[in-house]
């Protein structure tokens, strides 16, 4: 029997995370190919600039791509030597 074939358009934030609960959830029911034209995948548009100035348009405490761990994100950030939050709560990278 054949997986069903889940193809991602866009390797954004969004189509990354949309694999990732795929992958994790679907217990290998899924195969799943990410399609983006950049050759960085998970970072999209809106993450992209490269420019350290940019912030975030919404808080850090609020980015868990995991339902039932809502502060990974803030972890993991605050384990980067370029972190610049104080907190949390902040909007900056």
């Amino acid at each position: 029997m054949m997986r069903p074939h889940a193809i991602i358009v866009g390797g954004g934030a969004g189509g990354v995370l949309l694999a990732y609960q795929l992958l994790r959830y679907g217990h290998g029911a899924f195969r799943v190919t990410p399609i983006e034209q950049r050759s960085e995948i998970g970072r999209g548009l809106a993450y992209h600039t490269g420019n350290p100035d940019h912030l975030l348009n919404v808080r850090v405490a609020n980015m868990s791509a995991l339902p039932d761990d809502p502060d990974h994100f803030w972890r993991w950030l605050s384990a980067q030597d370029t972190c610049r939050c104080a907190d949390r709560y902040c909007f900056g990278l």
